[in-house]
C-alpha cells in the first residue's frame, strides 16, 4: 500500500479478516490451528496471541544450546516461512493446501535439519523421538 498499489487487504489464508502480521500468524484460524500444534511439539505453553507475545513466551521458555530450545526455534522458523510461503502461493500460484499439509511440510523441514544434530541421551531427547522430529540413533 505504502508504494502506491491498490489491493484488497484480505487475508488469503482465511479470507474473513484485513491482513497483518499479528492476523497472518497468530489470529488467523488456519494458521492458529497449525500454531496449536506447533505449540503443543515444541511444549511452549503461553498464551500469545501476536508477534511481541509470541517473542516474549519463547524467551521465557528459555534458550540456548539445549535440544528444546533448538526444537522451539526451528519450529517457529519453520511455522513463520511457510505460513508466509502459503500465503504467497495462494496470491501468485493459486495453490492452496490445507492445514494438514502445512504442518507435515513444516515438522518435516525441522526434522531434516535436526537429522544433522549430535545429541547426548537425554529424557528430553527421547521425548523428541517419540513425536518424530528427532531420529534415533543420537551419539
Amino acid at each position: 500500500m505504502r508504494w502506491g498499489i491498490q489491493s484488497v487487504n484480505r487475508c488469503y489464508l482465511c479470507y474473513n479478516k484485513a491482513e497483518d502480521l499479528d492476523h497472518l500468524l497468530f489470529q488467523c484460524q488456519f494458521a492458529t490451528e497449525i500454531w496449536g500444534k506447533i505449540k503443543s511439539l515444541a511444549e511452549i505453553s503461553g498464551q500469545g496471541n501476536n508477534c511481541n507475545e509470541t517473542i516474549n513466551d519463547m524467551v521465557n521458555a528459555g534458550n540456548g544450546n539445549n535440544i528444546m530450545s533448538v526444537v522451539r526455534r526451528l519450529l517457529l522458523a519453520a511455522f513463520v516461512y511457510n505460513i508466509w510461503k502459503e500465503r504467497n502461493g495462494r496470491i501468485f500460484r493459486d495453490v492452496a493446501r490445507s492445514c494438514e499439509d502445512v504442518f507435515k511440510g513444516m515438522v518435516e523441514t525441522v526434522k531434516t535439519r535436526l537429522m544433522n544434530l549430535t545429541v547426548k541421551d537425554s529424557v528430553v531427547v527421547r521425548r523428541m523421538e517419540r513425536t518424530g522430529l528427532l531420529a534415533s540413533g543420537y551419539q
